[in-house]
């Protein structure tokens, strides 16, 4: 069976892709290719800018 981009995404940082944000296959990959989570991007990355609000509290 092969693997998914979003067990990859788990197996490399230990967390599940988050469920509540669009399940966006060019996301994860690009968290994998910089190597960094959902919540280690930047503020002014792209996919942050695009599914999360800066009114938005979490």
């Amino acid at each position: 069976m092969e693997e998914t981009i979003f067990q990859e995404y788990e197996k490399r940082f230990g967390e599940v892709f988050p469920k509540l944000i669009p399940q966006d296959e060019k996301f994860v990959e690009h968290c994998l290719e910089l190597n960094k989570t959902i919540d280690e991007l930047p503020d002014d990355d792209p996919f942050i800018k695009k599914y999360f609000s800066s009114g938005i509290m979490y």
